[in-house]
């Protein structure tokens, strides 16, 4: 029998409660004053339009699937809080190279749209497959390097900000739109009262 030793690369994709009005809500959420990014800008030719919106008007719509995830995780009792809230939007050519959001716990991304053929693709990568020598990888053909997600309107995916994932070139002329943003969890002891 196979017994996996650690179970720490996972992730939830689920329905968000009332999600096209959860969709409609988001798609008119409140921009953040501030829209300066050091991770993203007009200019890099990414194709990507960055919005920061402000995290409080966000908390509602999303809180009920953070505390179902948390939930079936096993987590202790915590407070959530979410920051770093950003609407993006890929045009024809758009894209997200590799990367996480350490120091984060959490991280989550919402689809304002529905996938489709030559969309772009979420995708999670593997960093441990570089562990495995290369003629037992060869015979170990459900071991990948990569796993993409086709998520459809109104999904929430919740994964560790640790995993290392990006988002592929934007192939069509209907842009792409999704809601990103970081999590973290507040030990019960460490609430102020």
């Amino acid at each position: 029998m196979i017994n996996p030793l650690f179970p720490v690369n996972f992730f939830s994709l689920t329905k968000l409660p009332d999600a096209d009005k959860a969709v409609e809500l988001l798609l008119n959420a409140k921009l953040h004053s501030d829209q300066k990014f050091s991770w993203c800008g007009e200019d890099d030719g990414r194709h990507i339009k960055v919005e920061r919106l402000e995290s409080e008007t966000v908390l509602p719509i999303i809180g009920p699937s953070i505390s179902t995830f948390l939930q079936e995780l096993g987590c202790l009792p915590c407070r959530i809080s979410i920051q770093d809230v950003w609407k993006c939007t890929y045009s024809f050519g758009g894209y997200q190279e590799t990367h996480q959001h350490k120091p984060s716990l959490l991280s989550a991304v919402i689809f304002l749209d529905d996938y489709e053929e030559g969309c772009s693709v979420f995708s999670f990568l593997n960093p441990e497959v570089r562990l495995i020598p290369d003629g037992l990888l060869e015979l170990l053909p459900n071991v990948k390097e990569t796993a993409h997600l086709a998520p459809m309107k109104g999904d929430i995916l919740i994964f560790p900000s640790y995993l290392y994932h990006n988002v592929t070139k934007h192939q069509i002329e209907k842009p792409r739109r999704t809601v990103a943003l970081n999590i973290n969890l507040h030990k019960e002891e460490d609430i102020i009262k």
